[in-house]
């Protein structure tokens, strides 16, 4: 978490069938060798995440602009879970609001929960 700005968000789950699972996202094919029930955090940065209409719901907590990068910084919440997605300058989204997106798996990172290693 400490390389980069805006900071990665990160997701406490588990494998179930070669997959990986938390509280609001999962179904991403994560190592296959990895036994079910195995604690598993992803990563992924707040630019690779996208509004969609019917993606993973959250209540928007604060949007930040950050004029020089061209984007603004959404924190949104569901349930246990916070996190933060980079949106273009012109989206208005008010606070209190409920946006809809979804991440990338294709630049997940995913760690071991217990040492932070990254698993390949």
């Amino acid at each position: 978490q400490f390389i980069g700005v805006p900071t990665i968000n990160l997701f406490e789950g588990y494998v179930a069938d070669g997959h990986w699972y938390s509280d609001n996202f999962g179904g991403y094919p994560v190592r296959s060798d990895l036994a079910n029930g195995t604690p598993v955090t992803l990563g992924i940065r707040p630019q690779a995440f996208s509004l969609v209409p019917d993606g993973v719901p959250g209540v928007v907590d604060s949007v930040v602009p950050h004029l020089s990068e061209k984007f603004q910084l959404v924190e949104v919440w569901l349930a246990s879970e916070r996190w933060s997605l980079a949106v273009p300058l012109d989206a208005r989204i008010p606070i209190g609001s409920t946006i809809y997106c979804q991440l990338d798996p294709e630049q997940a990172l995913y760690f071991d929960s217990g040492t932070g290693l990254r698993i390949g």
